[in-house]
């Protein structure tokens, strides 16, 4: 069983993102970055503004940049952001990325998770895509983890690979469904970020417990084979640790605080039955949570799904849940027509 203490120690105390991108990532969250001062965000790490004006000179080519407001200004807002949250994804899988650096572009690649979730959101009509970005680039911390260690990224790569891709989609549906014009959710604004994350706690445990998640996986790969829902990798995980994933991904909003308000519904996607009284507004966008997670692994393991299969997802909410299974089909149809359930 796991010592939260322990947690802490072996992960959570790893995750300190620092000045610059904390400041960064409250504004993009909060839809203001584009107005950012980046010499506020950045003044106090010297790193960060020595390569700002370095690059910026080099673009500059027949002049030298001095001052790091002109230099953020010459390249580019969105290339500055993209080089500090980049490389602060490098800092937290490797202490020695400094020393390490070798271009923007470079650290851009460290994104790619952070682009794809603001990518949704821009093809989605979402207009938060701050907060997708941000969802994503927690995301990408964890699978750099992973990818940086050769022995985890052996047994947890394509595993890694496999949850961003249920994630993707589970984060494609939740928004179709929220959006249609019979729902009504108050807490709308988070719902695709939310869907990006549900499952971090995954990677979380297999970035801090390899040697006692590794065994899971093998029965979480047979359990996809006969169900269409995640209760038995909820009781597997349970069973080793005393935690879930939903309960270990809540526990992250701790570190990763310009995502806290992420931190309810992660922590019962899964089981949100007590939300019906206690707070009926988180009822409803856990329920969609749990619904679009249901419906993304039964488009990933039945490629030839009907209606009737999409009707045994939703019958046991029929009371609380106001479509039909039809329109939910119909609207899965036509993200994959669009290619935003991918495979």
């Amino acid at each position: 069983m796991l010592d939260l203490r322990d947690v802490y120690q072996r992960g959570l105390v790893r995750l300190e993102v620092g000045k610059a991108a904390q400041m960064i990532l409250e504004r993009v969250v909060a839809g203001d970055d584009r107005g950012m001062d980046i010499e506020e965000a950045v003044r106090s790490d010297k790193f960060f503004t020595t390569q700002i004006i370095t690059q910026a000179s080099a673009a500059m080519k027949k002049s030298e940049v001095n001052s790091l407001s002109h230099a953020a200004v010459l390249l580019g807002h969105e290339m500055v952001r993209d080089f500090i949250l980049g490389h602060t994804v490098q800092r937290l899988v490797d202490r020695a990325a400094d020393a390490r650096f070798e271009s923007f572009s470079k650290s851009r690649e460290y994104l790619e998770r952070a682009h794809a979730a603001e990518s949704l959101a821009a093809r989605m009509n979402n207009e938060y895509t701050g907060l997708a970005l941000a969802a994503g680039f927690v995301f990408d911390v964890f699978e750099r983890w992973l990818l940086s260690d050769s022995a985890l990224n052996k047994h947890f790569g394509p595993f890694a690979h496999e949850i961003w891709t249920h994630s993707y989609r589970t984060a494609a549906i939740a928004w179709a469904i929220s959006s249609h014009e019979r729902i009504q959710v108050k807490y709308k604004r988070i719902v695709l970020a939310a869907a990006i994350l549900h499952d971090v706690g995954k990677l979380f445990l297999a970035c801090c417990y390899p040697e006692k998640y590794l065994p899971l996986l093998k029965k979480m790969e047979e359990s996809v084979r006969d169900e269409i829902d995640e209760m038995t990798h909820v009781r597997l995980e349970t069973e080793q640790f005393d935690f879930s994933h939903a309960e270990l991904g809540s526990l992250l909003f701790a570190k990763f605080t310009f995502l806290e308000e992420l931190e309810g519904v992660i922590d019962f996607h899964h089981d949100f039955s007590v939300l019906k009284t206690r707070d009926p507004d988180m009822f409803i966008l856990s329920m969609i949570l749990h619904l679009a997670d249901r419906l993304a692994w039964l488009s990933q393991v039945q490629a030839n799904y009907e209606v009737t299969d999409v009707k045994k997802i939703l019958e046991p909410y029929r009371h609380s849940f106001p479509l039909f299974a039809d329109e939910v089909t119909a609207m899965m149809v036509t993200l994959r027509g669009k290619s935003l359930l991918p495979s």
